[in-house]
C-alpha cells in the first residue's frame, strides 16, 4: 500500500527514507540532527529563523531545505519556525525535494497524462525515474498512485515507486505538504515524466 501514517507507522523496509517528524520552535534551541542515517534534510514549513554554527550564520525563510551540512545547529526563531526533518539513506543522486501547497482551483486541469477521473486542482499525472515520497503536513484531500485513489490527510505519507504515475485530483482543505525524490534509477531522468508527451 502506498499510504502510510508517518506517526504511527515504520516505513518499508526497501523505504530510502527511514524517519521524518516535525519540529516547532518557539525559542532559541540548538537542534541535534541524527547520526544513525547517512542523509538528513530539515523542511522549513513556516516562519523565518536564523541559523548558526559556530561562525557561519544565514537567514531562513519558509519554502527552505536545508541539506546536511552540520551535525548540531543553533536556531533563533523570529517569532517561531515549524520545521520537518527526514532521515535515511539515499545517494547523492537524488531527484528534487520541496514544500508545496495546493488548493482547489476554480479551473481544474490536468498538464500531465490522460486520466478520467474527476479533479478540482491544477496538478499533472506523471511519474518519476525514482520513488516519491510526500509527506502531508496539513490538509486533507484524495491522491492516486499506481492507478489507485486513496484518501489522504495531515499525518499521511503517499510512497510511489520509480516508474508508476501519481497525481493529486482532489483537493478538500487546503494542502500543505513536503516532497522528496529518492535516488534516481534506471533512465536517471529528472522531473516530472510522461509516457504520451
Amino acid at each position: 500500500m502506498p499510504v502510510i501514517s508517518y506517526k504511527n507507522e515504520p516505513f518499508p523496509d526497501w523505504s530510502e527514507v527511514k524517519s521524518c517528524k516535525i519540529i516547532g520552535l518557539s525559542k532559541r534551541q540548538k537542534l541535534q540532527l541524527p547520526s544513525e542515517f547517512s542523509e538528513t534534510l530539515l523542511f522549513v514549513l513556516d516562519g523565518v529563523a536564523e541559523i548558526s554554527e559556530g561562525a557561519e550564520k544565514r537567514t531562513i525563510f519558509s519554502g527552505d531545505v536545508l541539506d546536511q551540512f552540520f551535525s548540531e545547529v543553533w536556531i533563533e526563531p523570529k517569532p517561531l519556525v515549524e520545521l520537518f526533518q527526514i532521515s535515511g539513506n539515499w545517494s547523492n543522486d537524488r531527484g528534487s525535494c520541496g514544500v508545496f501547497r495546493l488548493r482547489k482551483s476554480e479551473h481544474p486541469r490536468n498538464d500531465g497524462d490522460p486520466v478520467e477521473y474527476e479533479r478540482n486542482t491544477v496538478f499533472d499525472n506523471h511519474f518519476h525515474d525514482c520513488d516519491e515520497y510526500w509527506f502531508i503536513i496539513k490538509g486533507k484531500g484524495m491522491v492516486v498512485s499506481e492507478g489507485e485513489s486513496y484518501a489522504v490527510q495531515a499525518g499521511d505519507c503517499v510512497i510511489t515507486p520509480a516508474g508508476e504515475h501519481h497525481d493529486f485530483p482532489i483537493v478538500q482543505e487546503p494542502i500543505l505538504a513536503v516532497w522528496f525524490e529518492g535516488s534516481m534509477k534506471g533512465k536517471k531522468r529528472p522531473g516530472h515524466l510522461y509516457r504520451e508527451k
